[in-house]
């Protein structure tokens, strides 16, 4: 039982620490954190994270299917929202390493973010890219938004919602300065673009291996490639 209580290892939002959030979601990560404190004061590790991608995942779902026509609501076009998306090998790499490590080598509070800084529109652009689509912004009001009928009611991860909307468009990635992260560990994290590309790829809207998929891989240059070969 004290083996595991000193290994207790709680993952939160990176934005966690922003109490007056918008977003339900990063205020309950917050509440959380700190009800897991007052109860493990000694033995907790709190691990604040960005949003992870990886296959499945929910960010790149939900990007892709706001992009799959091409034409893209998002909250002042995209330019005012920023994040920092960890790929999820490199997350679980890193809560590994924070177990395995011994007390004395540890701090109680991580915050783990990719390399580069991403905003809503940028991330959007490279889901068009690699997906083969051209993108058009338009700019969304937060009260349009809010009052439409079907963006409450969708419970789909992949589907847009006004949670979703307030978490991903509306709100930054919010950091503590002074926390380790992953390159503390050890662990360079990788590029977003580069291992995001196979999965993207998928949403494409046309057939992978067709004459369209190969001419698109050209026009891509080598981010695919590179990261299929790897």
């Amino acid at each position: 039982k004290q083996w595991y209580q000193r290994r207790v290892a709680i993952t939160a939002g990176i934005s966690a620490g922003d109490e007056k959030s918008p977003s339900e979601f990063i205020r309950m990560k917050g509440l959380s954190e700190k009800v897991v404190q007052n109860e493990l004061p000694e033995s907790s590790i709190i691990v604040r994270s960005a949003d992870c991608y990886h296959m499945e995942d929910n960010f790149i779902y939900y990007m892709a299917n706001l992009t799959k026509k091409g034409r893209v609501n998002l909250y002042k076009h995209g330019l005012e929202t920023f994040h920092h998306p960890v790929y999820a090998p490199d997350f679980m790499r890193g809560i590994t390493k924070i177990i395995q490590a011994k007390d004395q080598d540890r701090e109680r509070m991580y915050q783990f973010t990719g390399p580069e800084r991403y905003s809503m529109n940028q991330i959007a652009e490279i889901i068009c890219r690699l997906s083969g689509r051209s993108l058009k912004t338009k700019s969304r009001l937060i009260s349009d938004y809010l009052t439409s009928k079907t963006s409450m009611k969708s419970n789909f991860v992949w589907q847009p919602n006004r949670e979703r909307f307030i978490r991903y468009q509306v709100c930054s990635d919010h950091f503590t300065e002074g926390l380790p992260g992953l390159d503390d560990l050890g662990l360079p994290p990788a590029n977003f673009e580069e291992k995001a590309a196979p999965w993207v790829k998928n949403h494409r809207g046309f057939w992978v291996g067709s004459s369209i998929d190969r001419e698109q891989d050209e026009n891509l240059g080598h981010a695919v490639s590179r990261t299929v070969t790897r």
